[in-house]
């Protein structure tokens, strides 16, 4: 059983397996190399609050969308714009979950480059 369709920017996809207890967030946006601007990293981190709060869950996977990267950390272009990350602390993190602390397991499925930034948040696999 899969549900689709999380309130979210284009760049990221949910999907909701064996009822509800595995979601699947993938980072979708290849052109920029997955990378993350201040949308990005807001919408990841309201997912990984309701995934943690949400009786049904279990486990979640990260993943991103076939390509080369994985992730390529914050984007630099959103520089100096509105969409530059949040740097701020306390605060969610300039890539959106680098400073959670959740009570269920995250699984990350990395394939291609993690860099810069998104070292960081593969910490939250460890």
């Amino acid at each position: 059983q899969m549900n689709t369709g999380h309130p979210l920017s284009e760049p990221l996809q949910i999907s909701k397996i064996n009822n509800n207890e595995i979601w699947i967030i993938t980072m979708n946006n290849p052109k920029k190399r997955n990378a993350i601007n201040k949308t990005i990293a807001d919408n990841l981190y309201k997912i990984f609050l309701d995934f943690d709060s949400d009786i049904e869950s279990k486990v979640a996977i990260l993943t991103s969308s076939k390509g080369q990267s994985f992730c390529s950390g914050a984007d630099l272009t959103a520089m100096g714009t509105d969409l530059q990350n949040n740097v701020t602390y306390p605060g969610p993190g300039p890539l959106g979950v680098t400073r959670l602390l959740l009570s269920k397991p995250v699984i990350g499925a990395i394939e291609g480059y993690a860099v810069a930034g998104d070292r960081s948040r593969i910490s939250l696999f460890l």
